[in-house]
């Protein structure tokens, strides 16, 4: 049987998995399982891709294995054809195949064979597998695809020249391909560890004692299972405009983060420490006029009923709206130039009118409070099969760990009033059960 601890997030979801015979692969694939996913497992290794499927059906998952090489367009075709049929469709890409042997050498000793074998396998076999896999994913309508990066394309790891190209393309590919698989309901991620310990890297000279981008001493902490939460946590569909977030994790040494404005790199995670704070006093500006801009004004705002309009289009019985004081939220809206800056949480007002509901939904990476102002609600909390019940009314608070699903029912006769905190400066946009009729419309 599975695992008891296995959760629901990604119920349902069918997921392609490749280069997942060992490693990160295989890592990924049986957290995506853990947390309900039925998985297909590709890999050029078919002997270890074989035993690997066979060590995931003792555990009781759901799982399939397919013969690929990456390198090859029709091969590529033809698994993602038999990951269609094998799973009944396709809702997640988890693109890790990769050459990792290219390094020890310096540019001027880099054969070109080695070149053009990283290229075709990292930069073209992702492209490939991603068209190949896009016309399934569009038609699941939550599609999501996870490409493999790596830090050493941002700080420049020296003697790894053809890697650390081809991881660079990986990231910028990224960016493009969430601009155009975006209006598909296709959302587009990147994930860029650090040096994790794989058979993969064994010829990294000295892999256990060094982190090869800070020179600082690496972990136990630095093997596949601390790169398995940001993959699991990308491959729900987050409703609206494809993100393309680059997450670290305690094997990461390096992120780059994608926002509407730009992109932001950091060479070391411990430079976020040193970063501007959105609460410093602006350089120039007197105290007074800097105290002001940390004040947001009632008056100066109205409750926004089209943040969720898509919800209401679809049921009136969604209707609700938010006034926004810190922050955005997490209803989507990307930004807001009335609002205070967030920074380490973000705060909200919502109004629900009698009769009307919050649809039920979870968010996979904060914590949620929820205080009712006035008024009377039923709470509804779901998580793994299991569901509570309990009524809120007037002053009563409610804190939802990530993970849990949240519904709220307004069974009053007035309309109800809530505040509604979220502990991250800007929130993942939430997502609903695989089943909800929300799951599969476009914002």
């Amino acid at each position: 049987m599975a695992s008891a601890s296995q959760s629901s997030l990604l119920a349902g979801r069918r997921i392609l998995v490749t280069g997942a015979a060992r490693g990160l692969g295989f890592a990924f694939a049986r957290t995506l399982c853990e947390n309900g996913a039925r998985v297909a497992l590709a890999d050029l290794r078919e002997e270890l891709l074989q035993q690997s499927v066979a060590t995931l059906r003792a555990e009781g998952f759901e799982v399939t294995g397919i013969a690929v090489d990456v390198s090859d367009p029709a091969s590529i075709r033809r698994c993602a054809e038999q990951a269609v049929v094998n799973l009944g469709g396709l809702d997640g890409l988890v693109n890790n195949a990769a050459v990792t042997d290219s390094g020890g050498r310096g540019m001027d000793d880099i054969e070109i064979a080695k070149w053009d074998q990283v290229m075709n396998v990292n930069v073209r076999g992702t492209w490939l597998m991603t068209r190949a896999c896009r016309p399934a994913l569009r038609a699941s309508g939550r599609g999501a695809i996870v490409n493999l990066a790596s830090d050493t394309a941002m700080w420049g790891a020296p003697n790894l020249l053809a890697y650390v190209a081809s991881k660079g393309a990986v990231i910028a590919m990224t960016h493009s391909l969430a601009r155009e698989l975006g209006p598909d309901n296709i959302t587009v991620n990147a994930i860029a560890p650090g040096l994790v310990l794989v058979e993969a890297t064994q010829y990294v000279p000295g892999r256990g004692t060094v982190n090869t981008s800070t020179s600082a001493p690496c972990s136990a902490s630095r093997c596949p299972r601390t790169c398995r939460g940001p993959c699991c946590m990308c491959c729900p569909i987050w409703p609206g405009l494809s993100p393309v977030r680059f997450l670290p994790s305690t094997a990461a040494s390096s992120c780059v983060k994608r926002n509407f404005k730009g992109i932001h790199t950091m060479s070391d995670l411990s430079e976020q420490q040193q970063l501007p704070k959105s609460w410093d006093q602006p350089e120039g500006a007197s105290f007074t006029s800097w105290m002001e801009s940390r004040v947001a004004r009632f008056s100066t705002r109205k409750y926004d009923f089209d943040a969720l309009k898509f919800q209401a289009d679809f049921d009136p019985k969604y209707r609700r709206g938010q006034m926004r004081y810190i922050g955005t939220g997490g209803t989507g809206v990307a930004a807001d130039s009335s609002t205070i800056p967030a920074e380490n949480f973000t705060f909200s007002t919502m109004v629900i009118p009698a009769g009307h509901e919050g649809p039920s939904h979870l968010h996979v990476d904060v914590e949620e409070v929820f205080f009712l102002i006035r008024g009377k609600l039923k709470l509804v909390l779901e998580k793994d099969g299991k569901r509570f019940e309990t009524i809120l009314t007037d002053h009563d608070v409610v804190s939802v760990p990530p993970g849990v699903y949240r519904e709220e029912i307004n069974i009053g006769d007035e309309d109800a009033d809530v505040c509604v905190m979220l502990g991250a400066k800007k929130p993942i946009t939430p997502t609903y059960p695989a089943e909800h009729p929300l799951a599969k419309i476009k914002r």
